[in-house]
C-alpha cells in the first residue's frame, strides 16, 4: 500500500485549487487501515479534517475512485491510475517517494477561438 498526502485549498464548487505536499504519518496509517478493512484494490481518496489539537485527523469522506487531484499526484511521482491498471492486469506496481515538499496550483484561464470581426 502506498499513499500521498496533500493539504488542499478549495475553490468554486469544492474543486482543489491548491495542493501542498505534506508528511502526515497518521493519515498514511489511517489510509492503510481503511484500505485493508474494505479489501480495496485500486485507488481511494480519503478526505479528513484536522482536529483542534493538530495531531488527529477525522475522515469525513472516503471515495474508492480517482480524484480531481490525480494530475497533482502524478506530477509528484504518484501515478495511481497506471498502478491500478497494472494491478488489475497482474503486473503489480512500485512506488518510491520522490519529493519531500512541493505545491501545485490549478488555475482557470479563458481561451478564445475562431473569432472573426464583422466587416464594416
Amino acid at each position: 500500500m502506498s499513499s500521498i498526502t496533500f493539504r488542499r485549498k478549495l475553490g468554486l464548487g469544492g474543486l482543489s485549487v491548491e495542493a501542498v505536499l505534506v508528511d502526515e504519518p497518521f493519515i498514511g496509517h489511517l489510509a492503510s487501515k481503511i484500505a485493508a478493512a474494505t479489501g480495496l484494490i485500486g485507488s481511494i481518496n480519503i478526505q479528513t479534517r484536522r482536529m483542534a489539537d493538530g495531531n488527529i485527523f477525522i475522515p469525513f469522506e472516503i471515495n474508492p475512485r480517482l480524484s480531481s487531484t490525480h494530475l497533482f499526484r502524478k506530477r509528484f511521482g504518484f501515478n495511481d491510475l497506471l498502478w491500478w491498471l497494472n494491478v488489475l492486469n497482474g503486473k503489480g506496481y512500485y512506488y518510491e517517494k520522490q519529493y519531500k515538499s512541493g505545491r501545485a496550483v490549478r488555475y482557470v484561464s479563458e481561451c478564445y477561438f475562431d473569432m472573426e470581426k464583422l466587416q464594416k
